[in-house]
């Protein structure tokens, strides 16, 4: 079942991440509303995942990645100062979690814009 092949790996994968959410104390319901917001975020919905992410938060409200997410979503968006909030409230909630990434960059200003957001 979870040897080589088709499928092994990725079943191995998820079951490790589920594995480490439980250790976090990451209730399902916001495991699910995480899932959905990157489905969103992925689609280039951000605006919807952002409602996903903040109602994991609701349930969850250490949960990191969400935070993270939640972060890269206003990004996205060019809401750059939220972004930044939302980044330093994730590094907070779990230190470790940009330890095998750096830490997001944003800028200061929109691309293109004269300081008006």
């Amino acid at each position: 079942m979870f040897g080589k092949g088709s499928g092994g790996t990725v079943l191995w994968g998820e079951l490790k991440m589920m594995d480490w959410l439980y250790m976090k104390g990451i209730p399902i319901d916001a495991q699910y509303l995480y899932r959905k917001g990157m489905e969103m975020k992925a689609g280039g919905r951000d605006e919807v995942a952002l409602r996903y992410f903040r109602q994991a938060l609701v349930i969850a409200p250490g949960y990191a990645k969400a935070m993270h997410e939640m972060g890269n979503s206003y990004a996205n968006l060019g809401r750059y100062d939220k972004a930044r909030i939302i980044y330093e409230k994730a590094r907070k909630a779990d230190p470790l979690l940009y330890a095998n990434m750096p830490f997001p960059q944003v800028p200061e200003k929109p691309v293109g814009s004269a300081g008006i957001v």
